[in-house]
């Protein structure tokens, strides 16, 4: 039985340095895309971090 780690993903903003890791089933990404947006007006991103192994 091998043990898999989740999947995260990360939100981030090209414009400043914000940046934060959810789950892959999290669907906080979408919001917290949305309230950085309304916060700022940047347009953050979410990207899936590959795992190493």
């Amino acid at each position: 039985m091998t043990s898999e780690t989740p999947t995260q993903l990360v939100v981030e903003c090209p414009e400043c340095p914000f940046s934060t890791v959810v789950g892959e089933d999290d669907r906080s990404a979408a919001v917290i895309v949305r309230e950085h947006g309304a916060k700022t007006g940047h347009a953050a991103r979410i990207a899936k971090v590959e795992s190493e192994e």
